[in-house]
């Protein structure tokens, strides 16, 4: 699949295994599958906690987890022809964004509690440096090299970078406290914010159907890192 200007470089589900009857269309299909899987229990653990758990903290980051694990694949992979193409990958990203900022809500808690696990400090702005400039090369190779509007690309770029935050924060409280829960959280972000695009766009000239194997990969690989970090094992 070539893309053409202003059109995401992902097919929707439905295109997908339907004219192509491949093992990676196959593959593909069943990576989806499984990300669809893992959301699921994802969504269902994070309801699970918040009735056990009345931490607001614990709460925000159990949302925020749900809604950056559930956003790619309901707005990226299912195209029920409620929303235009463009609207559904911009959409995607809102929800993402949304979702990140209730993690760092989650990681930053209330001042004194024993389950803050971010601290502010001047390392932020390196963090956040490594941010911008991660998210903002997504973006622009988003928009030349996969035909996204100007609109999509920018609003990736910035869920890019603060996947990029999120994980740069969640890799320092790991060394700080040893708690495998937050490298679990800084790797599955990756995987699930950072990683997805450009896999996708670099498998893309072989295929609609090895893009979405790409995208799919990392989306299950990130969500089965999350359900770690949702786990009552910690440091």
């Amino acid at each position: 699949m070539t893309p053409t200007p202003h059109t995401p470089p992902l097919a929707p589900l439905q295109s997908l295994g339907l004219d192509d009857a491949s093992l990676v269309a196959l593959a593909a299909t069943l990576a989806v599958s499984l990300a669809a899987l893992l959301g699921l229990t994802i969504v269902v653990r994070v309801v699970r906690r918040s009735r056990a758990d009345s931490d607001p903290s614990l709460r925000a980051l159990a949302v925020g987890i749900s809604l950056v694990a559930a956003a790619p694949l309901a707005f990226v992979f299912l195209d029920i022809g409620l929303l235009p193409d463009r609207l559904r990958y911009v959409s995607g990203s809102f929800v993402q964004g949304v979702g990140l900022l209730a993690v760092l809500r989650g990681m930053y808690g209330p001042s004194g509690t024993e389950r803050r696990w971010a601290e502010r400090s001047s390392s932020d702005l390196v963090v956040a440096a490594l941010a911008v400039a991660v998210g903002t090369a997504v973006g622009v190779a988003t928009a030349l090299f996969g035909g996204a509007s100007l609109v999509a690309a920018g609003t990736l770029a910035v869920v890019v970078t603060g996947g990029m935050f999120v994980s740069g924060q969640a890799a320092r409280a790991y060394r700080r406290r040893g708690d495998p829960r937050m490298l679990a959280l800084s790797a599955g972000t990756v995987a699930l914010v950072v990683a997805p695009n450009p896999a996708a766009l670099v498998l893309l000239g072989h295929g609609a159907a090895h893009a979405a194997l790409g995208y799919a990969g990392f989306l299950v690989l990130g969500q089965a890192l999350l359900l770690v970090t949702l786990s009552d094992r910690g440091g």
